[in-house]
């Protein structure tokens, strides 16, 4: 059994017999794996737990250092491990590559066991000290982030740009309620413990969280972090994940915060929206944040409000639909026109992934289509009819009942024109 709170080095050598001289150097101080091909080296590099440095020989057959480390380098989950060659080619030009190619040390041999000890050291010293420096801020900032600014990757942290983005805003609902029932102890403890749980999902498909604000979350998907081919698809299979957590999470609360009646479920709003916006670290000369801003991000947060209008839990925009694509399941809800936009809006109610079973009793999808297609023609009477089908069908639907009486209201009161867009006059 690897102890754990022992460094880890990997030493990476074709001759057994320079494999033992290092292990024996080196097993006193730290846990010692050994590879004797590149091969057998990147397994171990990619196994849990990593290693924390690597002494990589370079003259091996099939595979050299030099593609070892190239390969170590372009996987994200081992490109932050150090690297030292260990080596007999003492070439300037050998040692220039091979620093270029993102080691941190080269010692030729053969070794002098007092130097590779001590430079070993540092390097270690160096690493562990940027581990806790990011397992301390990634608490604050996203710790892809604080890996980009600690190791001095500015390519990884933009002043600000323009990229497609998808952009996510959640609040929690009967959060008020909850608040006057408890300590301002039993709230902190509460929260943290929601955002814990609603914060794993978005990391583990991608996700930057933005910031926390009160009880609601900001969060967005962008390059470098999620491709653009695949970030509305991400984005949507965190929200499921959440929402999944979310029932299990509920059946927590009366625990976690000490009462059993008078609790209100607890629930979610969410709002996506995918497009254009700037990205990058934003702020002042002595306060920054990796963020992102316009029209996307502000649409994103009109829709996580306007699940409240129709008695959803999660509404999604036009593009980031199409970007899904067949990643997911949908119901065409409205075309809105939202405060601080000026083009109507298509939204979407965010169903599931592609596969799961859909909430909505059968017959619904299709009854609110043909409901939602007369309505936007300006035929009432004839949309009345079939979203009292709806209701037949599922009684609860909250868009139906907007809908619905949406319809009595502009049958009493004909607008003067007419284009199918709702306008939302509230954020």
């Amino acid at each position: 059994m690897i102890d754990t709170a022992r460094p880890i080095i990997l030493v990476v050598d074709d001759t057994p017999a320079n494999v033992t001289l290092m292990s024996g150097l080196l097993q006193q101080e730290y846990t010692v794996k050994a590879a004797t091909n590149g091969e057998r080296a990147l397994k171990i590099a990619f196994s849990e737990p990593p290693p924390d440095l690597i002494l990589l020989d370079i003259v091996m057959p099939e595979m050299d250092g030099y593609e070892v480390c190239r390969q170590l380098k372009a996987n994200p989950a081992t490109a932050q491990i150090p690297v030292i060659f260990l080596t007999a080619k003492s070439d300037s030009e050998d040692e220039a590559l091979g620093l270029a190619m993102g080691a941190v040390d080269y010692i030729t041999k053969p070794v002098s066991p007092a130097i590779a000890k001590a430079r070993i050291g540092t390097h270690m010293s160096l690493y562990r000290h940027k581990q806790r420096i990011k397992e301390t801020f990634g608490q604050y900032i996203d710790p892809r982030i604080v890996e980009n600014l600690i190791s001095g990757r500015a390519e990884g942290v933009p002043a600000g740009e323009k990229q497609v983005v998808t952009v996510y805003f959640s609040d929690l609902v009967a959060f008020a309620t909850l608040a006057e029932l408890l300590s301002p102890a039993g709230l902190v403890g509460f929260i943290n413990e929601y955002f814990s749980v609603m914060s794993e999902p978005i990391r583990a498909h991608n996700g930057v969280i933005d910031k926390y604000i009160g009880d609601s979350i900001m969060a967005f998907w962008s390059p470098p972090f999620s491709p653009t081919a695949s970030q509305a698809a991400d984005a949507c299979l965190a929200v499921a994940a959440q929402l999944e957590a979310l029932d299990a999470f509920r059946a927590r609360v009366p625990d976690l915060i000490g009462l059993r009646k008078g609790v209100r479920d607890v629930g979610m709003r969410i709002g996506l929206a995918s497009g254009d916006a700037i990205v990058g670290s934003i702020g002042s000369d002595t306060s920054r944040s990796f963020t992102v801003m316009g029209d996307t991000v502000n649409l994103g947060s009109r829709l996580e409000g306007a699940n409240k209008v129709y008695d959803t839990r999660v509404l999604i925009d036009e593009n980031t639909r199409r970007m899904a694509g067949a990643a997911i399941q949908v119901r065409e809800i409205d075309s809105l026109s939202v405060v601080g936009k000026t083009e109507p809006v298509v939204v979407f109610e965010l169903l599931g992934v592609a596969g799961s079973a859909s909430p909505l009793a059968e017959g619904l999808v299709e009854a609110y289509g043909r409901g939602l297609e007369r309505y936007r023609a300006g035929d009432w009477r004839a949309a009345q009819t079939h979203f009292a089908t709806c209701l037949s069908i599922a009684p609860d639907d909250g868009p139906t009942k907007t809908l619905l009486a949406r319809c009595w209201q502009l049958l009493r009161d004909p607008p003067a024109e007419w284009d199918g867009t709702w306008r939302l006059a509230t954020k």
